[in-house]
C-alpha cells in the first residue's frame, strides 16, 4: 500500500515558512503514544515543492498499526493559503495528481 499526498491549492506565505509532512501511527484511536512512520523532512516553503499538482508518493514502511494520521507541521512562519489531501492506494502506477 502506498500513501499520496496531493497539494491541491499551493502554499503561500508571508515569511520563512517550512513544512514537514509525516505520517504516524497507533494502536490507540485517539493517536496516544504515536510512532512517526515516514516524514519528508523540513522542507524550505517554494513552489517547486509544495506546489498545486505537486505530489508526496511512497509506500507506507512495515509497522503500520491500526491507526494512521498525516499531519503537517508548519514552523518559522505562518501559511496563509494552500490545501492537500492524503489518500492511501494500491496502485500508484495509475496516478495522476491534480
Amino acid at each position: 500500500m502506498f500513501m499520496v499526498i496531493s497539494i491541491h491549492d499551493a502554499f503561500t506565505s508571508g515569511g520563512s515558512a517550512t513544512v514537514n509532512f509525516q505520517l504516524s501511527t497507533s494502536a490507540a484511536s485517539n493517536h496516544s503514544s504515536p510512532v512517526v512512520l515516514w516524514q519528508s523532512g523540513v522542507l524550505a516553503f517554494n513552489n517547486a515543492l509544495l506546489g498545486a499538482g505537486k505530489s508526496f508518493i511512497f509506500r507506507i514502511p512495515k509497522g503500520a498499526l491500526r491507526y494512521l494520521r498525516v499531519n503537517q507541521i508548519v514552523a518559522g512562519a505562518a501559511l496563509t493559503a494552500g490545501s492537500f489531501d492524503a489518500f492511501i492506494t494500491d496502485n500508484v502506477d495509475s496516478y495522476i495528481g491534480q
